[in-house]
């Protein structure tokens, strides 16, 4: 079962993969950088290779291209190993599907009693276009495997894997929160003590290298963006109020409530209830809700959720937003032929509220996990081992 389960997941990875690089094939005759829009081109890869630092081959640590380290590193050495614009993305985009990879092996790890749900992970219809939009599915490699081993209790592992995540993405500093809140209901904080030490160490070397060229190691744009409430507000009002700080600080208080919420809850929750729970928080009260900022959630939604049908749905609401963010981004520009301001409006607000929608539905996971199937088949499959142990 294991075998056919590690065949199912390489190949479901390599069907995703293989249809982001289809999907941006067209890309890579220039539309990076001219019709990417309406061609579906859009990757923040464009902007970083074809632009200085990367395009000199320079170290971008110094810079304001407000990449984390650890991918900044990467992408510096892309632009040392070739300068042709084009073979330097699609290098990147290689690496960017072992991460995917990567995600996949994290949920066999954590899934060892239900190894096909690997495979349902990395099959996400999401990840086509999301995956190479930007560099967070790094992060959200180390994330997984973070979570991973924390669920094994592995705690030393998932701390170093949690700081390779906090230098690909300040995110997942709620992976640390998430460890405080399962180690004190344990009652066993020193593991928690342990993986966020480990952590924190992880990120302040990581750090090392902005901090000595000049660069700033805390890069924070409070400019309302793409699915931000206020965008949407702005574009049906004509102006909107400057609170993006206010509500971002409002979600970074919301996340502490809900983690000393759960604390006190009296039944058992997996961890990635948890985490999900953060990140659609984080995400709703962000001042942006760019594409690839779904990545985050592409491999916790089938994590946590069993149901096919539940998962396939998300995924066409996401795909339909990340569709009109770049129309509407193509509308911007001169030939104006992209979505107009009423139906970006409409997709961002769908979004907004299928990240409620799916904001209560973990809370009540969270609050009555005994008709959990992923629990119960978990129960399940430790009752046998138990069983042929003792015979």
């Amino acid at each position: 079962m294991k075998r056919i389960a590690v065949q199912a997941t390489v190949l479901a990875a390599t069907v995703m993969s293989a249809a982001a690089f289809i999907l941006h094939w067209p890309c890579r005759n220039g539309s990076y950088v001219t019709g990417r829009f309406t061609s579906m081109c859009y990757s923040d890869l464009a902007a970083y290779f074809a632009n200085p630092p990367l395009s000199n081959g320079d170290s971008p640590f110094g810079s304001d291209l407000g990449i984390a380290p650890l991918p900044a590193a990467l992408l510096w050495l892309v632009s040392k190993i070739t300068s042709n614009f084009v073979l330097a993305v699609v290098i990147t985009q290689l690496v960017f599907s072992i991460a995917l990879l990567v995600i996949g092996y994290s949920g066999l790890v954590q899934r060892f009693w239900r190894p096909m749900d690997a495979m349902v992970i990395v099959s996400m219809p999401l990840w086509p276009f999301v995956m190479f939009t930007s560099t967070d599915i790094i992060g959200v490699a180390f994330a997984a495997l973070a979570l991973a081993y924390w669920s094994r209790g592995k705690v030393a592992v998932a701390g170093a894997f949690a700081g390779l995540a906090l230098i690909s993405g300040g995110w997942a500093w709620i992976l640390l929160v998430a460890f405080i809140v399962d180690a004190i209901r344990m009652d066993y904080f020193p593991a928690a003590r342990k993986a966020v030490s480990i952590a924190i160490a992880i990120t302040a070397v990581g750090q090392i290298p902005t901090v000595l060229a000049g660069g700033n190691v805390l890069v924070w744009n409070s400019d309302p963006g793409d699915g931000n409430i206020l965008t949407v507000i702005e574009y049906l009002n004509g102006s909107a109020p400057s609170l993006s700080n206010v509500i971002a600080i409002l979600g970074v208080v919301g996340i502490l409530i809900l983690a000393r919420w759960a604390i006190h809850q009296p039944f058992e929750f997996r961890i990635e209830a948890l985490v999900l729970l953060f990140v659609i928080v984080q995400l709703l009260t962000s001042p942006t809700i760019a594409p690839q900022a779904l990545t985050h959630l592409a491999w916790l939604i089938p994590l946590v959720y069993a149901q096919r049908t539940f998962i396939l749905t998300y995924s066409g609401f996401a795909i339909a937003y990340v569709m009109l963010v770049w129309l509407h981004l193509e509308g911007t520009v001169d030939n104006g032929k992209g979505a107009p301001d009423a139906a970006y409006a409409l997709g961002c607000t769908i979004l907004l509220a299928t990240l409620l929608v799916l904001l209560k539905q973990t809370l009540d996971i969270i609050r009555v996990q005994g008709a959990d199937p992923v629990r119960q088949a978990m129960a399940v499959y430790i009752n046998e081992k138990q069983h042929d142990r003792a015979h």
